[in-house]
């Protein structure tokens, strides 16, 4: 009798653990990963270089190699002498060796660019042939990245990033890749899923973190929106966003988060013509400043990465309506949220 009654027990501890709507918030004693996310630069940095990531409080980088692909080719080379330093593994070892030594965590985030396409959302093939001979170069490409993840003790790895088609076609690849992975590295998984899509990732279950590139447009046709109406937006985000981390058990991460410094900055930087492109710093300061106001202290949100922080070299991409915030209105902000932890 004695041990039905243990049985018993044990059996609705183990019961109220897989459905208990609270199983994807985090300790309240976690820091939020007040993350950068790190352009790979052309050729080797310096430990000087890193040091500017201190500018907004930093304490997690995103460091991205580069696997690259062909629209409707099946396949993936990486690791190529002639891409950038800090797009191959030699780079990206060195920059976790570099962020390690200022005493921040890191991310290692492989992505894959599609030439002639760019995004890897709209990469798809024709055949299963053609699948199976591009998840048989991504296998060796993430599983690459997993072993340099362990041998760096990385303390996050994703999996992939922002792939719609590659995931909503292809579930059991990577259900299958993700336990492969594991016995490569120990550390936590996720995986970056587009703002649109993060629903339909079938293996949340299997990963320590939901991860989402959160470029949710906040509000529609204003050029300039208010503080009150980009927390508005952000609050029914944050509804959707917390039901669903309940719903997996999971904390959630924004892989990726930021905005333009542009007008209409806050509606989908994608649906303004660059032809119409303004500068506006200040829209850009406000968003981010929406954001921390209304999701940073959420208890099953664990903090983000920030696009995007150049770290030398001339500039490439800082233009005035690009996404940094580097020596833009928004840096404060973003040191000042930042440096609360």
């Amino acid at each position: 009798m004695r041990n039905l009654l243990w049985i018993i027990l044990l059996a609705a501890v183990a019961l109220t653990l897989v459905i208990a709507p609270g199983a994807g918030l985090l300790n309240k004693e976690t820091p939020k990963m007040n993350g950068v996310s790190l352009v790979a630069p052309p050729r080797e940095m310096s430990l000087e270089d890193l040091t500017s990531i201190n500018q907004v409080n930093a304490n997690w980088v995103a460091v991205i190699p580069f696997g690259f692909s062909q629209a409707g080719q099946p396949s993936l080379v990486y690791n190529t002498p002639g891409q950038w330093w800090g797009e191959r593994i030699e780079g990206a070892r060195r920059q976790i060796e570099m962020a390690h030594e200022l005493g921040k965590k890191v991310m290692l985030k492989p992505h894959v660019w599609v030439r002639g396409q760019g995004w890897p959302g709209d990469f798809t093939l024709n055949s299963e042939a053609d699948w199976q001979k591009w998840e048989q170069d991504y296998r060796t490409f993430i599983l690459d990245y997993a072993s340099l993840a362990e041998e760096t003790q990385t303390e996050l790895l994703s999996i992939g990033c922002e792939f719609r088609y590659a995931v909503r076609e292809r579930p059991a690849f990577w259900e299958q890749l993700i336990p492969e992975i594991r016995q490569r590295y120990h550390g936590k998984l996720t995986y970056a899923s587009n703002w649109d899509n993060y629903e339909r990732v079938t293996f949340w279950k299997q990963l320590d973190y939901i991860g989402i590139d959160a470029y949710f447009p906040l509000i529609e046709g204003l050029k300039h929106p208010s503080a009150q109406e980009l927390e508005a937006g952000w609050r029914t985000i944050a509804k959707s966003l917390k039901a669903f981390s309940e719903q997996e058990g999971k904390p959630i991460v924004f892989t990726e988060y930021g905005f333009r410094s542009i007008d209409y900055t806050a509606s989908g930087h994608w649906n303004i013509p660059e032809s119409e492109i303004k500068e506006n710093q200040q829209a850009q300061a406000d968003c981010y400043a929406s954001l921390f106001r209304t999701l940073w202290q959420e208890p099953w949100f664990g903090g983000g990465f920030l696009w995007k922080w150049f770290t030398q070299g001339d500039g490439h991409g800082r233009r005035e309506t690009g996404f940094t915030p580097q020596n833009k209105l928004a840096e404060p902000i973003i040191a000042r949220y930042y440096g609360e932890e």
